[in-house]
């Protein structure tokens, strides 16, 4: 009687053991967790954050892009307005020297 007595007691000395064993595994598991979701949570604003400054790069990029393509536009705006005006210029410069070519034939 002894002796299953003396195993009864190991034996719930085990199962204590045991259970302390999982309660620490499971605060272990816990706080591994925890350090888990707090790393994804960093990742994740500094992902948020990287977005951002490429955001606001690509606006910059955008930005430049759109302010050389109006640059482009009134240079070429200028230019076709020039050659109209020499276009214009020649064309009056030919209507006068017919207008006088025909009065001179009338003299």
């Amino acid at each position: 009687a002894a002796v299953d007595e003396a195993k009864g007691v190991e034996h719930d000395e085990t199962d204590q053991e045991a259970r302390k064993a999982q309660e620490e595994a499971g605060i272990a598991m816990e706080a591994v967790t925890e350090a888990a979701r707090a790393m994804e949570a960093r990742i994740s604003k500094e992902v948020e954050r990287k977005n951002q400054e490429e955001a606001d790069q690509a606006r910059e990029e955008a930005a430049t892009a759109m302010e050389a393509v109006t640059n482009a536009a009134k240079a070429m705006e200028a230019r076709i307005t020039k050659e109209a005006a020499e276009h214009k210029e020649k064309e009056e410069a030919n209507r006068k020297a017919k207008e006088e070519e025909e009065e001179e034939e009338e003299e």
